[in-house]
């Protein structure tokens, strides 16, 4: 804004004024008459103004001959903030809005209305306060009424004051009186206020908690003084977290029961599916829940006939363990089949896992099942899956040869781990028994007694007789844990919920994109025929009848693309044609898409997705009720000291790196042991 607009304005509002014709002067604090004649005079009263703290100054227009009107002009407020607020250039910040912002806007003007009564008003005002940075104080607070002033009106004797009373019609509070003047000062304005407790907290950041259910309080923290400006204590957070928690999710102690009704929205919404309850009829104490969604029971008839199994412990409050059985898609992703709640890793548990796990997969199918070789799956697994196919995981047999193997050389105990894995990975019985030779040659006696009562049947491939597909550890079980680590701190039944929610998200994902592949193979497998031709394409081929090739690699092998055999063993293991049978099966009369088994095909992964998994709304889900038929939680003593969250890894999971101070390298070994060349 400048002298001549100013002007300019007023001449076009009235159409019998000119700029020759009248005078302008303006009333300021303590100033009863300030002429404005020209440009200076005007940049004058806006320096002035500013200096006051003036946001409005009255303008009056005067005839030459007389008074003909007078206005009061709002523009006055930023015509000084442009004009004279010239150091901003030189400390320039970004001016951010705060998400508490709209708090200021809570009070606004006698009469206005609040519908939820004294606690919806004592919330606003709360919030009100907070945002402008005082502090008050209740003169009255009760149901029908409430009054307060600023807690400096007997200190600095501020005017600030509210009062608010039910109407008798319609219990709504009603404002009926306000000054919102305050005359304490700046001083005393703050940004941590005592009326910011953790029941503002929790329902400011309840969105956060549940979106994000792993939540710590020192993100809050830093939240709310980045979003809100507010300075909260860790306490009050942390409460303000748990609060949020229980609203949310719900008590832990009560999900037990809410299982009976899940339990029944499962089978209602989901048909098909397989749910049991296992409790206490004496003590109506909870033992274990099992579960298996109808979608996942028949699309495991599309996958691989080979499962991971595998626990992992829940972080809520009652603790316990999650069995899970998971599967392999043909694209190679995860497919959980089944999973159950219990109280720890017991051969019972294990037996009642797989004894219900065998009531929803086909029996006519040979399954192998792949294990980290835990002592109650291992007693369980002969009496449940008589006939099925046992695998031990390689990654955690070499975990406990490293274990075993401790007080030596780390280097040796590294090459003694890694002959393991050529021991179990070699294909014939003869390479076989010389590299376990060798390897129990090297370990001595802590060597001959961890093999002792380890069957080669269970982990070498020349001896396993079922079908491994090439998967030597159970990390598909360890990636489903790490997948579902949010939901194990949530009570049972939001737990089970929330890992129902992401299958249903997962399937629908997955089937909408193999609804645009245009291949006849699984993309990922269909990479792997791309580089086995790129491998084999120098490679000369001999034919020897309509089935067996001889391949020319160094060394050269035979291929049965019939038999779907090559001699070294590959596609026999690994139920996948090698680099050898890729370039034999181009030379033959064969199609190269027809001699992949079909779990890999498109046309199989998009049946594995086929089904559907529903939502199950929880606006249906009944109140408890403390006279009906109850499902207790169970009975757990609280270890000492603080609760532990993180997984404890295993011996030889995680080596630390040290600095070599030799070779100045980063390893798992010192000066004294180290071999490097210098």
């Amino acid at each position: 804004m400048c002298y001549s607009r100013l002007v300019e304005c007023l001449c076009e509002k009235w159409d019998e004024l000119s700029a020759g014709s009248i005078s302008l002067f303006c009333k300021l604090p303590g100033i009863r008459k300030c002429d404005l004649d020209n440009e200076e005079e005007f940049q004058n009263m806006l320096l002035l103004a500013k200096s006051m703290g003036v946001q409005h100054v009255e303008v009056v227009v005067e005839l030459k001959s007389g008074i003909v009107q007078s206005t009061s002009l709002g523009l006055v407020r930023v015509g000084v903030e442009e004009e004279i607020d010239a150091l901003r250039r030189f400390c320039h910040h970004n001016e951010k809005v705060l998400l508490s912002a709209s708090w200021a806007n809570g009070i606004t003007h006698v009469g206005q209305r609040f519908v939820g009564g004294a606690q919806e008003f004592r919330d606003v005002l709360c919030k009100y306060a907070i945002q402008c940075g005082f502090q008050f104080t209740y003169v009255k607070n009760e149901t029908t009424r409430v009054t307060a002033v600023c807690a400096m009106r007997e200190e600095r004797g501020c005017l600030w004051a509210i009062h608010c009373r039910a109407q008798r019609a319609n219990d709504f509070f009603y404002i009926k009186s306000f000054s919102d003047v305050h005359t304490c000062g700046t001083d005393v304005r703050t940004s941590k206020n005592p009326r910011v407790s953790s029941d503002l907290v929790s329902s400011t950041i309840s969105e956060i908690v549940r979106d994000k259910p792993l939540t710590r309080p020192c993100d809050v923290v830093t939240i709310l003084k980045r979003d809100y400006g507010l300075d909260v204590s860790y306490h009050v957070v942390w409460l303000a977290v748990e609060k949020a928690k229980a609203s949310i999710h719900g008590d832990h102690s009560l999900s037990f029961d809410q299982l009976r009704w899940y339990s029944d929205a499962v089978m209602r919404y989901n048909p098909g599916s397989y749910v049991n309850i296992d409790y206490d009829a004496s003590s109506q104490q909870f033992r274990r829940f099992f579960v298996s969604f109808a979608a996942c029971i028949s699309g495991f008839n599309s996958c691989r006939p080979l499962l991971f199994l595998d626990g992992t412990f829940l972080k809520g409050k009652y603790k316990g363990q999650l069995l899970a059985a998971t599967a392999k898609d043909g694209n190679n992703g995860l497919f959980p089949v089944a999973f159950a709640v219990v109280d720890s890793e017991t051969t019972a548990n294990w037996s009642w896992f797989l004894h219900e796990l065998g009531k929803v997969v086909d029996g006519n199918r040979q399954i192998t099942f792949i294990s980290d070789r835990n002592l109650g799956l291992l007693e369980a697994m002969p009496k449940v899956f008589p006939s099925a196919h046992h695998g031990y995981c390689l990654q955690h047999l070499k975990s406990n040869l490293r274990d075993r193997m401790k007080g030596i050389d780390n280097g040796f105990r590294d090459h003694l781990v890694s002959s393991l894995g050529d021991c179990a990975y070699e294909p014939t019985v003869v390479g076989f028994h010389e590299k376990l030779a060798k390897l129990k040659e090297e370990g001595k006696q802590r060597a001959h007694d961890f093999f002792k009562d380890l069957a080669p049947e269970h982990w070498a491939n020349s001896y396993f007789r079922g079908m491994r597909y090439g998967e030597m550890t159970s990390n598909a079980a360890e990636s489903f844990n790490n997948w579902i680590k949010e939901a194990r701190n949530l009570p049972i039944t939001q737990m089970v919920d929330t890992i129902r929610t992401q299958l249903m998200r997962q399937m629908s994902a997955r089937r909408d994109q193999a609804n645009k592949w245009n291949e006849l193979i699984c993309p990922t497998f269909e990479a792997r025929l791309m580089d086995s031709f790129n491998h084999s394409r120098s490679w000369q081929v001999s034919k020897a009848n309509e089935n067996v090739f001889e391949v020319h690699s160094i060394p050269s092998v035979t291929v049965d693309v019939a038999r779907r055999t090559c001699s070294c063993f590959k596609w026999q293991i690994n139920g996948f044609p090698c680099d050898h049978a890729v370039v034999a099966i181009q030379k033959s009369r064969y199609n190269l898409n027809n001699c992949v088994e079909h779990y890999f095909h498109v046309q199989t992964y998009r049946g594995a997705y086929s089904g559907v998994i529903f939502p199950i709304p929880s606006v249906e889900k009944p109140s408890f009720d403390p006279m009906d038929f109850t499902i207790y939680p169970p009975t757990v003593k609280r270890p000492p000291g603080r609760p532990k969250k993180n997984r404890i890894p295993s011996r030889g999971e995680k080596l630390k790196q040290i600095r070599c101070g030799r070779c100045d390298k980063l390893g798992s070994h010192n000066r004294k042991s180290c071999k490097e060349p210098i």
